[in-house]
């Protein structure tokens, strides 16, 4: 991939993330004040609920104590004030304070109230009517503050934390999912890179034949084949990285048609021009249908087909069977094979080998690529193995087009295909 379009790409992932992490921190924050702010209210509730319930205890016990419960009073804070709001009972540490709330502030009972005290903090108070008399509760905030102190810490070190490893999440989500449209660039970036180094011989040597100025007529009819041969060489080309972009290209087979992949294999090998002496083996031929583009799949078994010609001595074999639910074309030839080292590198486009299955002998360069393409497009697989028959055996599995259909007989599966 070029330099300028990977340092676009990065840093399209690091604005796509930056936005989602800044996203995320926002809800993070947002959550985080909600959280503390309901703790806060839950803790209050239970304040609330603790208070109440020492109110009812003391509008019980009213009668037997007149002065105001006294009862409770060495348990909490407790004030007993009259209707002019005088202090006329306080427990220990409220002795010799004002009153914690004026009557008229009293005057809607069983609603407790936050106030702030000298010396005590923040207190929160319910008054409670007994007879002619208020009885004033209250609490301490102190516990509840420190909780809340203690969620928000734990808050402060967690979020930050959490921010980080969302950061390196997301970035790596990102990444994930930017990489088909990387992988994408790079196949268009290779495709143009391989068309101008392979389209640059021909259209030169095309040019210096057409600006050849000859007056010997056998060499102008030469001049003239040789241009033609030329351009027809171009067009191959040209029609090929065409077929292999097409058949590249994720896009979904609205066309797709049931293909009897038996019978286009016969009907390919029939046309298919072979070397005096050369047997094509058609006779593992059997039953095999699938769903695809019927020019895409001849295409597909023609490269094979004619691969195999190309580079074999005397024999090539053609095998089709269905087996649970797999299709699977076998093309193999007597030929010189293909290293193991190589069995990747064949399906590249304009791939050059320096042993006899070169494109020097026939081919230009993208009829493996093309295969895999189609292959790969039809939700199918291709390998290649060493053939029993001494060369390379290219294997091809399509979804047959019944799933779990065994049309084929297994008996029909060559020693060395398959795998």
């Amino acid at each position: 991939m070029r330099p300028e379009t990977s340092r676009q790409l990065r840093r399209a992932q690091y604005r796509t993330t930056s936005f989602a992490m800044i996203t995320v921190v926002v809800v993070l924050a947002v959550s985080g004040l909600g959280l503390v702010r309901f703790f806060h209210h839950q803790q209050l509730r239970q304040v609330d609920a603790a208070l109440q319930a020492a109110g009812r205890v003391g509008q019980q016990s009213a009668s037997a104590d007149p002065s105001g419960s006294r009862a409770i009073a060495d348990a909490a804070l407790v004030q007993v004030i009259d209707d002019t709001g005088a202090v006329v009972y306080a427990s220990t540490r409220l002795s010799g304070m004002a009153a914690l709330r004026s009557v008229d502030e009293t005057a809607v009972p069983g609603q407790p109230v936050t106030v702030e005290v000298d010396g005590l903090g923040p207190l929160r108070v319910l008054g409670v009517r007994l007879d002619a008399r208020w009885l004033l509760l209250a609490t301490s905030l102190d516990e509840v503050h420190a909780a809340e102190t203690t969620l928000e810490t734990a808050l402060l070190v967690s979020l930050p934390l959490v921010a980080v490893a969302l950061a390196l999440v997301l970035w790596r989500v990102v990444g994930t999912t930017m990489r088909p449209v990387r992988e994408a660039i790079e196949r268009e970036q290779r495709l143009l890179t391989d068309a101008s180094h392979e389209l640059r011989t021909p259209l030169a040597g095309a040019r210096a034949l057409l600006e050849s100025e000859s007056l010997d007529p056998d060499e102008i009819e030469l001049n003239r084949i040789e241009a033609l041969g030329t351009l027809d060489r171009l067009e191959a080309i040209v029609s090929g990285l065409l077929l292999d972009a097409r058949t590249s290209s994720p896009a979904p087979m609205s066309d797709a048609a049931l293909v009897d992949l038996d019978e286009l294999v016969l009907e390919i090998v029939r046309h298919t021009p072979a070397p005096t002496g050369l047997v094509v083996d058609t006779s593992r031929v059997s039953g095999g249908q699938v769903r695809g583009r019927p020019d895409d799949l001849e295409r597909m078994i023609s490269n094979l087909v004619s691969n195999a010609v190309r580079h074999a001595d005397r024999r090539v074999r053609v095998s089709v069977i269905e087996h649970s639910g797999t299709v699977l074309l076998m093309v193999a030839d007597d030929g010189s094979g293909i290293p193991p080292d190589r069995h990747q590198l064949v399906f590249e486009r304009f791939t050059r080998l320096d042993d006899a299955r070169s494109r020097d002998r026939g081919g230009v360069g993208l009829g493996l690529a093309i295969v895999r393409s189609v292959v790969t497009a039809h939700g199918g697989s291709i390998s290649i193995a060493t053939a029993d028959i001494g060369g390379a055996e290219f294997t091809v599995r399509l979804p047959a087009s019944v799933p779990g259909g065994d049309s084929g007989r297994s008996d029909h599966m060559p020693a060395g295909g398959g795998r």
